[in-house]
């Protein structure tokens, strides 16, 4: 399952040494998984972003306080030959045989970020006009909806509408609350981000449900409309392959943790049996 993945999915211990990797790590990065295993996670990352990694993983470890760990964030990652490319990054935490274990899936997030140009440029530029915006905003992957000061939904893309699986008659002119089906935490969350300036809003992860559909993981960023600050344009990214991903190895992480018990009690059965008890040095990789 793990080398069949699309994601890079990079397993490391405390001290950031990689231990495990699949076969996408490779593709993403330009190293064989001979000169990855074992080396240091800051391989892997631009040279000014290496010491606030270690402060950060130095911090956690010491306090707890999660700045990464179990949450969504978009970072930049370094390939072999220098370059950088953004990456969406889930960091997970176990422990496995009484090691602590990090495991990073991290999604090149290079076609995300070009999706995102146009409208980038578009909201820049205020000499466009609101239809060559909505035309922009309309042909986008990314789903879409615009917020009228009134809170009532002016546009809606038709990505968004495939999403969320309904019709334009459906949302326009009803309230954003109502259009979008999360829950209360989440919409509450919304309403704070939606009142900070442009530059303090980050992107929100919660779960979206949807009508005659499974539920989908997603990730919610607000902007401003140009020229028109009162409205927001909100901008739905679809997560739920790489949360079904994440899912699906704290499934595995369990299973393994489990395994790597039942042989620990197994070893200690049969040393209690011998002449000495001796407790063996448990070292499984994830």
């Amino acid at each position: 399952m793990l080398d069949t993945a699309v994601d890079a999915i990079i397993a490391i211990d405390e001290q950031g040494r990689i231990e495990r990797l699949n076969a996408a790590v490779e593709r993403h990065f330009g190293y064989s998984s001979d000169e990855l295993l074992g080396q240091n996670i800051r391989l892997l990352m631009p040279a000014g972003m290496r010491q606030s990694h270690d402060r950060g993983m130095a911090e956690y470890l010491r306090t707890g306080h999660k700045k990464v760990i179990g949450i969504g964030r978009e970072l930049v990652a370094q390939r072999k030959d220098g370059s950088t490319f953004p990456i969406d990054a889930m960091v997970s935490e176990m422990r496995l045989g009484g090691r602590r274990m990090f495991t990073g899936i991290l999604r090149d997030a290079t076609q995300r970020k070009e999706a995102e140009h146009p409208v980038r440029d578009t909201l820049s530029d205020l000499q466009a006009s609101h239809e060559n915006l909505l035309q922009v905003l309309d042909a986008l992957d990314v789903s879409v909806f615009v917020v009228n000061e009134d809170r009532s939904v002016a546009f809606v893309n038709k990505s968004f509408l495939s999403l969320c699986n309904t019709e334009a008659e459906n949302v326009l002119g009803k309230p954003w609350m109502m259009v979008l089906d999360v829950d209360e935490p989440t919409r509450q969350a919304l309403r704070t981000m939606k009142r900070l300036p442009e530059p303090e809003r980050t992107r929100l992860t919660c779960r979206l449900s949807v009508q005659n559909a499974a539920p989908r993981s997603i990730e919610i960023s607000v902007r401003d409309a140009p020229r028109s600050p009162a409205r927001q344009i909100f901008f739905l990214y679809d997560v739920t392959a790489v949360h079904e991903l994440r899912v699906k190895l704290l499934q595995q992480r369990s299973d393994l943790t489990l395994i790597a018990e039942g042989k620990f009690r197994e070893d200690l059965y049969y040393r209690l049996k011998g002449p000495q008890l001796v407790v063996p040095s448990l070292r499984t990789r994830v």
